[in-house]
């Protein structure tokens, strides 16, 4: 997936209505059948920054994005309200939706679990990613995952939370694929 972060400095004048002046292109963005997701945060920082969160399933739906004529007009229109050019970090990530953060794993009653691996106690909700990453740079990000006991890919005899050095046997670790 081609995962893209983007940080909008928006003219103060225009910042309270940017959610509107970038309606019509979210909403075709979100329509194409490559983006997975096209969400937008402002900063509590600085009321002036919008954060655009984006995801597309691969190279193509990113190329027919920027080809779009929605994205075409967006060029046209949306630079007036800005204070600044955009700044963006832009990455292919070997996954195709988000991941747990294992490091704030929540506890619930009739939850049983450690930090890195929450499993649902005897008769919970079985509705665990395979894996959950671990916190790991990007050199790493393929290769280091943390096993939860409910993976429908190992034997549920095995040590839950025990380390992995590499990828289970799904296409892709921490996919939808692996919920049971």
């Amino acid at each position: 997936m081609i995962f893209i972060t983007a940080k909008f400095r928006i003219l103060p004048e225009h910042a309270d209505r940017w959610p509107e002046i970038a309606a019509e292109f979210t909403q075709a963005t979100r329509g194409e059948p490559g983006c997975l997701w096209f969400d937008w945060s402002r900063s509590v920082a600085d009321p002036t920054e919008y954060v655009l969160v984006e995801a597309f399933r691969d190279e193509q739906a990113g190329a027919d994005h920027v080809n779009s004529a929605h994205f075409k007009a967006a060029q046209r229109t949306l630079p007036p309200h800005l204070a600044e050019t955009p700044r963006i970090v832009n990455m292919n990530v070997p996954q195709d939706d988000w991941s747990l953060l294992g490091e704030m794993a929540v506890q619930r009653e009739g939850w049983a679990g450690t930090a890195g691996a929450v499993r649902p106690a005897a008769g919970g909700f079985a509705g665990l990613r395979c894996l959950i990453r671990e916190n790991s740079s990007a050199a790493s990000t393929a290769s280091r995952f943390w096993r939860a006991e409910s993976c429908t890919r190992y034997a549920p005899t095995r040590r839950r939370a025990e380390r992995l050095s590499g990828r289970c046997g799904s296409a892709l670790c921490c996919s939808p694929r692996d919920w049971r």
